[in-house]
């Protein structure tokens, strides 16, 4: 049976990894609403400023003030839709993507998993996390919301 207090010193210690991490974001000037967006970006590039808000549960214009701070600073470009004439869709730049990889962790200890070790450490995290709404309910259906369009 595991000890519970190692596997909370284990957490701690992988919150450290992961804010390490994150330091290369911060090092960048990245704000949490402009990481979500990128890290949004690396899932599903090309969409338009509507689904990115809508996803991510915020107005469509405070989106588009997100996306204007960070194709002003080079993260993103926005380019024609080649199926709607008038719709612009967003795009990470290489810049972007390499901030968006800092933000969301892809560059810290979670690449070691396998997948299913991924998805077994989800499974894992979502249960911990269902269990306190109170402090995470705005992020968990968020999450829940990318994880059924697939982003």
């Amino acid at each position: 049976m595991t000890d519970r207090a190692e596997l909370a010193l284990k957490f701690s210690l992988l919150e450290k990894l992961v804010r390490d991490s994150n330091a290369g974001a911060a090092a960048k000037n990245v704000t949490d609403a402009e990481g979500r967006v990128m890290t949004l970006l690396m899932r599903e590039d090309g969409v338009r400023t509507s689904s990115i808000a809508k996803v991510l549960k915020i107005s469509p214009q405070a989106a588009y003030k997100e996306i204007v701070r960070l194709e002003t600073r080079g993260m993103i470009e926005r380019r024609p839709s080649a199926t709607h004439s008038q719709a612009l869709l967003v795009f990470l730049t290489d810049y972007g993507r390499k901030a968006a990889e800092d933000f969301s962790g892809e560059g810290n200890g979670f690449s070691v998993l396998t997948d299913e070790e991924a998805d077994d450490l989800d499974a894992c995290i979502d249960r911990i996390l269902t269990g306190h709404p109170e402090i995470c309910s705005g992020a968990v259906s968020v999450m829940k919301v990318m994880k059924e369009k697939g982003i």
